[in-house]
């Protein structure tokens, strides 16, 4: 069902005033609608809002965003604490196979000299 007002005649709310005993301009009587300042209300607070109110404050989720440039370092840190002492350890050991072959090296190449230095004072081996 549709329902066409058209333009709708009647007075206006000054000529209403007008009618119920105001006496002044137009001016004189927008101004009169303004009341005194009143008293500062509450804060509202988050508390304030009912779950219908927000539920109607959160949006679809957006977007990724574009990845931000590289930081720059940081300042470097304190040093740290002393670290608690370590455990004892074993006993040193070494390899009698390991230690017999490095003489051996070491008294052929004596070995080795000598007869280099036999050759140079003339001695024949």
């Amino acid at each position: 069902m549709e329902i066409n007002l058209g333009r709708v005649q009647g007075l206006s709310a000054y000529e209403i005033a007008l009618d119920n005993g105001f006496n002044g301009s137009k001016e004189v009587w927008l101004a009169s609608l303004k009341g005194d300042k009143g008293e500062k209300g509450d804060a509202f607070l988050f508390e304030n809002f009912t779950e219908e109110q927000l539920a109607s404050l959160k949006g679809e989720q957006g977007l990724q965003g574009v990845k931000g440039d590289k930081g720059e370092t940081g300042a470097k840190g304190d040093k740290g604490d002393k670290g608690d002492k370590g455990d004892p350890g074993n006993d040193a050991t070494y390899d009698d196979t390991e230690l017999q072959t490095r003489m051996t090296n070491i008294e052929n190449s004596i070995g080795n000299i000598s007869t280099v230095l036999d050759a140079i004072n003339g001695e024949v081996v």
